[in-house]
């Protein structure tokens, strides 16, 4: 999901929305799909300054009417891809004892059906406990030269 740099880039809350929208319009011109990139891009700006994965879940719900309990992503049976379907099933694997450990992760990542439902996970998982130095020397290590250069500039915006 394109939009979670606007959680590491916003200034304050009104500018991640301001950039979660903007980014999502372009490809994903409609209300859902920008409220699941607001919610997403909300949720990584929260926890990176500070905010409890409990608040920053009820905040979600309360600013943008998701029901994130867990468990009901799957109470419609089947799974749904639309940006309102993604963003709670992000959410089912989140039980406050869990998101406290880096197991949240893998556990979010192994269930994940969908390149955006894994970058969700991801970025939200790096929110809350960062990337292993190894990790992220590994994962440099198979980028060209351009993106490397793309990643040192957003690096530097974002004062890593």
């Amino acid at each position: 999901m394109r939009t979670v740099a606007a959680g590491w880039i916003a200034k304050d809350v009104d500018d991640v929305d301001k950039l979660a929208a903007r980014q999502a319009i372009v490809s994903h011109n409609h209300p859902d799909a920008v409220r699941a990139a607001q919610a997403v891009s909300r949720a990584i700006f929260d926890l990176r300054h500070g905010k409890s994965v409990e608040n920053v879940r009820h905040e979600t719900e309360r600013t943008f009417g998701y029901d994130l309990r867990p468990g009901v992503a799957f109470i419609s049976g089947g799974f749904d891809v639309s940006a309102a379907g993604t963003v709670p099933l992000h959410w089912r694997r989140l039980s406050i004892r869990e998101i406290g450990t880096k197991r949240y992760a893998q556990s979010c990542c192994s269930e994940a059906t969908t390149d955006t439902l894994a970058c969700i996970a991801g970025a939200v998982a790096e929110a809350i406990h960062g990337v292993p130095v190894s990790v992220a020397e590994q994962a440099r290590a198979h980028l060209s030269q351009d993106l490397l250069e793309v990643l040192v500039r957003f690096d530097k915006a974002v004062a890593r």
